[in-house]
């Protein structure tokens, strides 16, 4: 009998190891939906500490990211952040808090008026001891020290997507995703927005999820997504992969 044991413990001593599963990485599996904005099965993985652009031309990439954080509902398939399953079904309600996903989407709505409120707009109530640390950590971030009182809509167009991203963090979500909220800025501005929010995946530990139909935003990206008819079809990961995959001009 000792054989077997013997055996089975060489052989356990050297197999690699099993590598952990980081909970809060964003996790998108066999996503399936008919209709308008079709998705065939599409799956990928967002890391923590990361930007993850979903490139398309034709929508799918804002289609999936939307279906994937539980936005729009699908037929089939699952995406879990944080040991929580994201993904609904036709007919079942949307969810979705400010502290499971942070949202950038088109549009600078805000309710306040002054730069602190608007940053702060989506916090809890109850929650008003995490505001000013949060506050403060965010607006330091963003550049925004000293300008608390400052009026958002008097802010240039570029200093408001900042204050939105800030919103979306202030809660202290689970990751962000960026619904392609920069296309009416100029190229110079909207790029810094973006190598911005590759910064922010790193210091706050976050996946952030952006999804684009503009080719040159890859470069910023630590994985690019390529998604077309609702499919995934091409999945490159790491600075020189993606270097290579999509150059700049």
């Amino acid at each position: 009998m000792s054989a077997p044991l013997s055996s089975a413990s060489s052989a356990a001593a050297s197999s690699p190891p099993v590598p952990e599963v980081d909970s809060r990485a964003l996790r998108v599996s066999g996503l399936l939906r008919g209709g308008g904005a079709p998705l065939a099965g599409a799956s990928f993985e967002a890391a923590p500490g990361e930007l993850t652009v979903l490139l398309s031309e034709d929508g799918s990439g804002q289609a999936l990211l939307r279906a994937a954080t539980g936005i729009d509902p699908v037929d089939s398939g699952a995406s879990a952040l944080r040991g929580e399953r994201l993904d609904r079904r036709r007919g079942d309600s949307n969810s979705l808090t400010p502290r499971q996903v942070g949202l950038i989407a088109p549009g600078l709505d805000f309710r306040s008026s002054s730069l602190a409120a608007a940053l702060a707009e989506w916090l809890e109530a109850g929650r008003e001891d995490r505001a000013s640390r949060e506050l403060e950590r965010v607006g330091e971030s963003l550049g925004f020290a000293g300008l608390g009182t400052a009026h958002v809509a008097e802010l240039p167009e570029a200093l408001r997507h900042r204050a939105a991203i800030g919103r979306a963090l202030v809660p202290g979500p689970g990751m962000l995703a960026v619904l392609d909220p920069f296309g009416s800025l100029p190229g110079r501005e909207r790029l810094m927005l973006e190598g911005m929010l590759r910064v922010l995946a790193h210091e706050y530990g976050l996946p952030v999820v952006y999804a684009t139909g503009t080719a040159e935003s890859a470069s910023r990206a630590h994985r690019v997504v390529r998604v077309s008819g609702g499919e995934v079809v091409a999945d490159v990961h790491g600075w020189a992969n993606i270097k290579r995959a999509f150059p700049e001009p």
